[in-house]
């Protein structure tokens, strides 16, 4: 982080998610663009929070460096002229926010792998969250909404299958 200042105003942000419950928590990560669980773990959402506000402040090369242990795609912007310190500049704030970017797709990839979505197995992110949308709305359900989906579903449905069973 580039000084003190910086640290203690991200600690700042940390202790107040911290004081928050999930459902606020759900709500900051979905101004920042951060991926989330129907029903999250607050100290998860905490920790993800975190990291963003982190990656606002580093540098671009640790931001590369971050990028690349993460295994995350990102387009490099290189500035027309690099003489031009104009274009210099601006080159760095977009490959600085297309760097982020990357990041923040890494947080989803982790998300939708632990409900076993491999987000590498899609052509298309929206199909992606789709079906992570639809696992997670599936393990909100209980037994009896389980077997309706089946039965709506039209799938062969043995009598003495559990909750775990139909998911």
């Amino acid at each position: 982080l580039p000084g003190l200042v910086v640290a203690c105003g991200i600690l700042d942000r940390v202790q107040r998610w911290q004081a928050r419950g999930a459902e606020d928590l759900k709500t900051d990560c979905i101004r920042q663009g951060l991926a989330y669980e129907l029903a999250p773990e607050p100290r998860v959402l905490v920790r993800r929070l975190t990291d963003r506000a982190v990656w606002d402040h580093l540098p671009v090369n640790d931001l590369r460096q971050l990028c690349q242990a993460r295994g995350a795609k990102w387009q490099s912007v290189q500035a027309a002229d690099a003489n031009d310190s104009m274009q210099a500049s601006r080159a760095e704030r977009q490959e600085r926010r297309e760097l982020i970017r990357a990041l923040v797709d890494t947080v989803e990839d982790e998300v939708w792998a632990s409900k076993g979505v491999d987000v590498r197995r899609f052509d298309d992110r929206d199909v992606a969250v789709s079906c992570f949308r639809g696992i997670e709305r599936l393990e909100a359900m209980d037994e009896e909404e389980l077997r309706e989906e089946y039965e709506l579903l039209g799938m062969p449905l043995e009598p003495e299958a559990t909750r775990t069973d139909l998911l």
